[in-house]
């Protein structure tokens, strides 16, 4: 019997993990922005010559992008600056918000950008310079909101700093928005991407939800050795903790110790064909077949009840 690992629901995307969320610009580098097409007279001289500019780069079909985009729409509605969005790879209409200018990329400008993963906002200054550079993190639209507020001289620097220092509150509720972005990037495929910015995320400074939710995407990877560390850590093992502590020790071969957590959650974890499923695995290794028989019969009997 192959293993097989169970489809759990996994970026991490920071600067400590990139400087710029893009490869090939970087902040001081110009954007042409009159080479986006754009509605007829959506984008004149007045809009270039802007002061400040905020251009979001999304895809309409990504959830990620898409809960973006919704925050850029609402800074943008209450914001005096210039809000351009650019959708890329998506043919869709979308209704007219305010203070939002939008427009597409049929000059294939971005191809060249090295852009990590989408979503990413550009602040421009009144040449078009890039000054700062957002991808996805938590707070979003507080970082955007704080980092407009300091370049029109609302907030110091002290200030800025302090709201956006790592080591800060700001970091500590932002760990779930980042990991789940990790889950989707590995769904869609970007699964290297994924590792590099997940291999940066401290589980010491997480707390037991992140930290299962961390887990889960390590299942996701295969990576079940640092799954089962972090899953260690967690001081409330909480029932779907122990389910993952299980799996997790079955697929690193500790087939007694998997026993052991399983078995303590059997009747009270609410997937109970995940459980039974797993501990049928367990006794099928373990040379035990009448056992691995019963629980793969009840795991079949939940599945097919209708």
């Amino acid at each position: 019997m192959k293993k097989t690992a169970l489809a759990l629901a996994a970026v991490f995307m920071s600067f400590a993990a990139f400087a710029f969320p893009l490869k090939e610009l970087k902040e001081g580098d110009r954007v042409e922005m009159k080479k986006f097409t754009y509605s007829a007279g959506a984008y004149t001289d007045k809009e270039d010559k802007a002061p400040l500019k905020a251009l979001l780069l999304w895809k309409g079909d990504k959830r990620l992008s898409k809960n973006t985009f919704e925050e850029f729409k609402q800074f943008c509605e209450k914001s005096d600056i210039v809000c351009v969005a650019v959708e890329l790879g998506v043919n869709e209409t979308l209704k007219p918000v305010k203070n939002v200018i939008f427009a597409a990329d049929t000059a294939k400008m971005t191809d060249t950008w090295g852009i990590f993963t989408l979503p990413v906002t550009l602040v421009l200054d009144g040449d078009n310079k890039i000054i700062h550079g957002i991808g996805f993190e938590g707070q979003y639209r507080a970082k955007l909101e704080k980092f407009i507020e300091l370049k029109q001289g609302k907030i110091s620097e002290a200030d800025y700093q302090k709201m956006t220092n790592v080591q800060g509150v700001d970091k500590t509720v932002s760990r779930l928005p980042e990991i789940n972005f990790a889950k989707n990037m590995i769904k869609s495929g970007q699964t290297e991407d994924a590792r590099k910015r997940l291999a940066e995320i401290d589980p010491a400074a997480l707390s037991d939800t992140e930290k299962t939710r961390l887990a889960e995407a390590y299942f996701m990877l295969k990576q079940y050795p640092q799954a089962l560390e972090v899953l260690q850590g967690i001081s409330n093992t909480v029932p779907e903790v122990r389910f993952l502590l299980g799996y997790a020790y079955m697929q690193t071969k500790q087939y007694d110790t998997a026993l052991t957590e399983l078995e303590s959650v059997k009747d009270i974890y609410p997937r109970k064909e995940r459980v039974y499923y797993a501990l049928a695995k367990i006794y099928y290794e373990k040379d035990m077949y009448k056992e691995a028989a019963d629980y793969f019969n009840r795991c079949c009997e939940i599945v097919i009840d209708f």
